[in-house]
């Protein structure tokens, strides 16, 4: 009974033990990622930054497309009701 006792208060501290020393594991692998992650941050930014500027100015390129191929369609639609208005009065003439 006693030897019970003593061997589940060992068992209690070895676990407390391995508990603590997984903790202070995790907290430390903590801080390298959070190191690595602000390594990161600084090294990529300015890749970060001239890749964004680049896409923002494919963007207002393709904004700029997109009104010429609006007043395209405009003008082409435009022709072509003209077109069939003007046939549909030649074929009531006859």
């Amino acid at each position: 009974m006693i030897i019970g006792k003593i061997i589940a208060s060992l068992l209690f501290l070895v676990l407390g033990v391995v508990l603590i020393y997984i903790g202070i594991k995790i907290l430390m692998l903590r801080s390298v990622i959070d190191d690595f992650h602000r390594q990161v941050e600084e090294e990529y930014r300015p890749q970060i930054a001239e890749l964004n500027e680049t896409v923002e100015d494919a963007f207002a390129s393709l904004q700029d497309l997109n009104d010429v191929i609006a007043s395209t369609h405009k003008l082409f639609t435009k022709l072509l009701n003209i077109f069939f208005k003007d046939r549909k009065v030649r074929r009531q003439k006859y």
